[in-house]
């Protein structure tokens, strides 16, 4: 059972590799950014201060901003320092031949394996970030939710198209993000009350 879901996984990636085009060639490597990702949570955090003064909910705003801050972090150790040392599975551009792999700010198409570098792939900590970041603030700004699953969808689609991770991983990273997210809810809505 376990082949057969990672074959599937694996003919997934290569769907998902190998569907080109200019637009998303010049778009996906934008959404795989960190610093993209801080200034789109950043933008966001000031309208959801702005939106906060205007309902008068400026502690309950405050209190999210610090769970948030302390939340990212330790989901991405959860997913760097722990899940990606338990699990040993080598990314993409490092296992398979005949993909799409960005790097150094272009496209390559490599026909072998760059075996020489030993990274790991599960869970893909950019969608474990935003996941966590989006599903934290959707649980407390509903209204948020549609427009935040829309970015995380192309975050995580950027990993696979990137040639940097496995549809697999991105799931995984969206399962751990959602997980924190959902510890750091309940949390938040003991102490804020």
């Amino acid at each position: 059972m376990i082949d057969y879901i990672l074959q599937v996984d694996k003919s997934l990636f290569f769907l998902i590799n190998h569907a080109r085009s200019d637009f998303l060639d010049f778009i996906l490597p934008v959404f795989s950014l960190e610093k993209f990702h801080y200034l789109f949570f950043i933008l966001l955090i000031a309208f959801l201060f702005g939106f906060s003064l205007y309902k008068r909910e400026t502690k309950k705003f405050l209190f999210i901003f610090i769970f948030l801050l302390v939340g990212y972090p330790i989901t991405d150790f959860c997913c760097g320092k722990v899940l990606k040392k338990l699990i040993h599975r080598e990314r993409p551009f490092a296992k398979e031949e005949g993909i799409y792999y960005y790097s150094n700010w272009r496209f390559i198409y490599q026909t072998e394996p760059q075996s020489n570098i030993k990274t790991r792939s599960f869970p893909s900590c950019h969608s474990a970030n935003v996941g966590f970041a989006v599903f934290f603030l959707s649980l407390n700004y509903k209204f948020t939710f549609p427009f935040l699953l829309i970015f995380l969808i192309l975050v995580g689609y950027s990993r696979i198209y990137l040639g940097h991770h496995y549809p697999l991983d991105v799931l995984g990273g969206i399962v751990l993000g959602l997980v924190v997210s959902l510890i750091f809810y309940l949390l938040f809505k003991k102490v804020a009350k």
